[in-house]
């Protein structure tokens, strides 16, 4: 009869996948002020007759200005003049927030067929009709009209944070973050957009392994719009670079703001997931079995979650403990587990099995056969615990019982995945049934 190989416990994953725990949210108007123009300038130079033309300006939030260039001509031989009258007009600078800001103004200048011309600001700017499209949810719409705005008037901010509110709804979270970074200090009735962007932007950059990125932009998340989905995103970027006191701290941060606020139970009970891995991670059990039973009281469909972290890590502190105190010491570990595990039960029993097959000198195939059968009673078809069962069964003689349990547990394990079950319940049918 071949030994049972080690190694067949379940391994402990360290963090939960976060979900969204977000509520939908709609874009308000973003309380910007553009420039205005105050005084249109005059012209010398000879004017080409009827036409209409665009002239960028960037006015600095002192109220000097530059001209740029001309955007936009329907009578080239109007640019000159255009150009003039940009160049002696005044302006005012633009708003944010009440406060002065360095932005650009399309000053708009219109000539009649008399020769005569009069300066003003365009009434409806690409820039306000982005604008009125995110107002309308009109995103792809927006994000075209910002991106060719912003190709013409690099550097304006205001439209950077605008194509960063576009992209966010548009479900962009990589280049909304892009364009936020572009736009400077984000506006008050912006930050819940941007603080989910920024959450979002971190989970990807968390699922793709690189930690210190998805650290940064859980960060600027919280720092933006502080609440149970922004804490509990860098929780989990805390937890992924090692630091298991933060994260605790921030995902209890998370926890409390669901208590407190009217958080669906199923994002609380996924905030709680997350912080039973990352207790477990810093090797406090007994944290984490209080988080876990919370989760089973705010939402049973998730206690599973939470009680697979603990079973598993149980039973890796199980086959360290077989070295320090006996094997049958640890097997009685995973049996008392099953209690406050009830979903777990069908695992803690099957791997309490496997461990009183190990027992040295002498496997107890008795105990061994019991807890497999306490595992079979909840699922019968428990890869694991068939295969317990059977090679509890072949040491005492029953062969023949013995090859129903391993087929069952083969046949299981394919079902499931379980490769390793399944490869090893083959070799003990092989070699049982070559027995003589």
């Amino acid at each position: 009869m071949r030994r049972i190989p080690r190694g067949l416990a379940s391994t402990l994953a360290i963090a939960a996948v976060a979900a969204p725990l977000w509520a939908h949210a709609q874009p308000a108007p973003s309380g910007y002020v553009p420039p205005k123009l105050v005084k249109p300038g005059k012209s010398t130079t000879p004017l080409g007759g009827p036409g209409k033309v665009i002239v960028k300006v960037l006015v600095y939030a002192n109220a000097t200005f530059k001209v740029i260039e001309v955007l936009k001509s329907t009578n080239h031989a109007d640019d000159a003049a255009a150009l003039e009258i940009a160049r002696t007009g005044t302006y005012k600078p633009a708003l944010k927030a009440g406060k002065p800001q360095t932005a650009f103004y399309d000053y708009e200048l219109s000539f009649t067929a008399s020769g005569a011309s009069a300066g003003q600001s365009s009434a409806n700017t690409p820039l306000d009709e982005a604008e009125r499209q995110l107002r309308t949810n009109n995103f792809s719409g927006a994000e075209t009209a910002l991106t060719g705005y912003i190709a013409a008037h690099p550097g304006d901010q205001r439209a950077e944070t605008d194509l960063g509110v576009a992209y966010a709804f548009s479900g962009d979270p990589t280049q909304a973050v892009a364009a936020f970074d572009k736009g400077g200090p984000v506006p008050d009735n912006y930050k819940v957009v941007a603080g989910k962007a920024y959450a979002d932007y971190a989970i990807v950059e968390y699922k793709a392994k690189d930690n210190d990125l998805a650290l940064a932009a859980a960060k600027k998340a919280v720092a933006l719009a502080p609440a149970l989905g922004t804490y509990n995103t860098l929780g989990l970027a805390e937890s992924a670079t090692g630091d298991f006191t933060a994260a605790a701290a921030d995902l209890e941060k998370a926890r409390a703001l669901g208590a407190s606020t009217n958080a669906g139970v199923k994002d609380r009970a996924q905030v709680d997931i997350n912080l039973v891995s990352t207790y477990l991670a810093a090797g406090n059990v007994d944290m984490a079995k209080t988080v876990a039973a919370e989760v089973a009281q705010l939402d049973p469909t998730q206690a599973a979650s939470a009680q697979s972290f603990i079973a598993n890590y149980l039973v890796k502190q199980a086959q360290g403990q077989e070295t320090k105190s006996g094997t049958a010491d640890a097997a009685g570990t995973l049996e008392a587990a099953t209690q406050s595990l009830p979903t777990q039960a069908v695992m803690l029993w099957s791997q309490a099995a496997i461990l009183y097959l190990e027992v040295k000198p002498t496997p107890d195939n008795a105990k061994a056969k019991a807890d497999a059968d306490k595992a079979l009673a909840i699922d019968p078809n428990s890869a694991l615990g068939n295969y317990a069962a059977g090679i509890a069964l072949a040491r005492q003689g029953s062969r023949k019982e013995a090859l129903v349990f391993l087929g069952k547990a083969d046949a299981a394990a394919k079902t499931s995945g379980d490769t390793r079950v399944a490869t090893l319940s083959e070799a003990a049918i092989a070699t049982i049934s070559g027995a003589k």
